[in-house]
């Protein structure tokens, strides 16, 4: 890293920590789990099966979402990093109990067509493991009780859903 871009780096984090100490809210998100492997499993997704309990941790990313003012200025990059850690951190915590290897597993669902939020978790290195449906992903973030009784199969139903996920 060049002189420029350490000292550019520095100062970013700085104004970013300044924000955050000011009081001015800049982003969130929401990370549910660990998330037991009967509740994780979507069967016609076409995921790959989680491990077996106790192999890993498993974590579902939702509500990422950045003020339109601090939009291009990392924070949505932050916010991802330190969904990444506290799952590591977790497992970690969990090896040191047990004493063998256990891994972290983050789920998160983009809409096909946001192919730059897509291109932005890859980057993570979250990959593209099956396709779920809107019911399934309220399921998957906890808001099962959105899906209404009499939901219109295309727009309920249809797999237009990416899941992705990072596995560490």
């Amino acid at each position: 890293m060049s002189t420029d871009t350490a000292k550019q780096a520095s100062e970013d984090r700085a104004s970013q920590l300044k924000m955050l100490l000011d009081g001015d809210w800049a982003g969130m998100f929401t990370i549910i789990g660990p998330v037991p492997r009967d509740n994780y499993i979507f069967p016609e997704s076409g995921q790959p099966a989680p491990g077996p309990e106790g192999s890993e941790t498993r974590w579902q990313l939702t509500g990422l979402f950045t003020l339109p003012g601090y939009r291009g200025c990392g924070i949505a990059k932050r916010l991802t990093e330190t969904a990444i850690h506290f799952g590591k951190l977790t497992s970690t915590k969990m090896e040191k109990a047990c004493g063998h290897k256990v891994h972290t597993r983050i789920r998160l669902i983009v809409h096909c067509h946001n192919t730059g939020v897509v291109n932005m978790y890859e980057k993570f290195g979250f990959v593209d493991n099956g396709r779920v449906t809107l019911a399934e992903a309220c399921i998957a973030n906890k808001a099962a009780d959105m899906i209404p009784i009499d939901a219109d199969p295309e727009k309920w139903h249809s797999r237009l859903g990416i899941a992705m996920e990072y596995l560490v």
